[in-house]
């Protein structure tokens, strides 16, 4: 190679992403390979269909070659759960099996679980969380998402150490016991996506302590039940600093004094407020 190995690995970092690119490069000279690897594997997007292909095919490679985990930056796991028959995915010995490698992934900043399938359920089993919560209280993933999700168990983070951004993208929260102890996290940003639930805000309430900003974003309208919004503001009162409400253009005046008084009740000392109110196209 006539070129020195620090500027391939730099060019290489300018075609994370592209994985196909990656992959021509790795197979013309085995150097390429060795230096193209980490950037191949650091972006990880599990497709989850009726044949299981794509869960076992990582499974077995996670396997056989566990230095690859160490690579992983961000992971993403998808669902097409209206393609898929019983058993449910939590229900996938495969799937637990790559959610439980999560804390090997010593470099894996940023996890996001989802399905295709609006309110879906193939999340809900107990295995599942349980997986999920012991990943989490050993791993470095600072950002987690929940897309599609219902009957959130919002316990399973309470021992997430490191999460410092939460997304939660057309979800429903599961009624929980109140805590009997503020949860060991280190949560700054909460984003809601769509139509909040009051399961959402409940749920979050006690979750919030170290909260510095507050994302309510795609929401079409302000006509739904805001009940626990106003205790989840007051909950965050000491350290909120960024509120950003991202609604449509049907938002009524009333509305919007409501969303006013509701601001000032919770005691908050806002340095950032954003409120965009964008045009919606109705078909």
């Amino acid at each position: 190679m006539l070129l020195p190995v620090e500027l391939i690995d730099r060019i290489f970092s300018f075609l994370r992403g592209d994985r196909s690119a990656l992959n021509a490069c790795s197979q013309s000279h085995p150097l390429l390979f060795q230096l193209a690897e980490p950037y191949y594997y650091a972006d990880i997007v599990i497709i989850v269909t009726e044949d299981n292909f794509a869960v076992s095919s990582f499974h077995e490679n996670f396997s056989k070659n566990p230095h690859i985990l160490d690579y992983v930056r961000t992971l993403e796991i998808r669902a097409h759960s209206h393609l898929i028959s019983p058993p449910l995915l939590t229900q996938d010995s495969k799937m637990l099996s790559i959610i439980s490698m999560i804390p090997r992934m010593t470099n894996l900043t940023s996890l996001k679980l989802g399905d295709t399938l609006l309110g879906s359920s193939l999340y809900n089993g107990n295995d599942f969380y349980a997986t999920l919560c012991n990943c989490l209280q050993h791993s470095s993933v600072e950002q987690l998402f929940f897309d599609n999700f219902s009957n959130v168990q919002f316990s399973a983070l309470d021992n997430a150490k490191n999460i410092k951004k939460l997304t939660l993208s057309y979800c429903l929260g599961l009624m929980e016991e109140p805590l009997s102890k503020p949860p060991y996290q280190l949560l700054e940003t909460l984003v809601i996506r769509s139509h909040p639930d009051i399961s959402l805000f409940i749920g979050m309430t006690s979750r919030v302590a170290n909260l510095k900003s507050l994302q309510l974003r795609g929401l079409l309208t302000m006509k739904f039940n805001w009940k626990g919004f106003p205790e989840l503001l007051a909950a965050g009162s000491n350290s909120l600093t960024e509120l950003h409400i991202d609604v449509g253009d049907r938002m009524s005046s009333s509305h919007i004094l409501l969303f006013i008084q509701m601001m000032r009740s919770s005691r908050s000392k806002y340095t950032r407020f954003g409120f965009h109110k964008r045009q919606v196209t109705t078909f």
